[in-house]
């Protein structure tokens, strides 16, 4: 764009040429009427003198929105990378968050698996049996819910790969 704009200045010429034949006398039919062969050649030749700084304005414009442009590709390049970054921490975090989910539903199991064997033997009470059995259950729910989350920041990590088609076609 700037390459065009730099050409305002440049010296412009033309060169026409036309050949043709001409009746001699259109308004009178005659014996006399002849055609005759014409040809002109001219050249026309345009010197900018001044162009009240168009040809700068222009320039200048063109200049500004090429830096423009290469800043957008330069912040939306910066953008992706953060966006990747973050993504990728998302996705470590929620593994970690998997893995301690994992580890709560085991502690969790040894509990109620206690208060059950406890319950069996009268040692322990059906209100302190179920509480145990919440606390498992709420142990499970939880993994699951950590176990969506990291597939979701997966997904992210995917995608943002642009892997997304192949697994789409998987």
């Amino acid at each position: 764009m700037i390459v065009i704009y730099l050409h305002f200045h440049l010296p412009v010429r033309i060169l026409i040429k036309e050949c043709d034949r001409i009746l001699k006398n259109y308004f009178k039919s005659s014996p006399e009427n002849n055609w005759y062969a014409s040809a002109y050649v001219g050249l026309n030749l345009s010197i900018p003198i001044f162009n009240g700084f168009e040809k700068k304005s222009k320039s200048r414009q063109a200049t500004l929105e090429y830096q423009k442009s290469e800043m957008t590709l330069i912040d939306t390049q910066k953008q992706f990378t953060i966006s990747y970054q973050d993504a990728i921490n998302n996705y470590q975090n929620h593994k970690t968050n998997v893995e301690r989910q994992k580890m709560n539903i085991e502690l969790a199991e040894k509990v109620y698996n206690e208060t059950a064997l406890k319950y069996r033997e009268g040692l322990s009470t059906m209100s302190d049996l179920l509480q145990d059995e919440q606390g498992l259950s709420n142990s499970q729910a939880s993994y699951l819910s950590a176990l969506y989350n990291l597939k979701d920041a997966e997904l992210k990590v995917i995608s943002l790969n642009g892997e997304i088609r192949n697994l789409i076609n998987e």
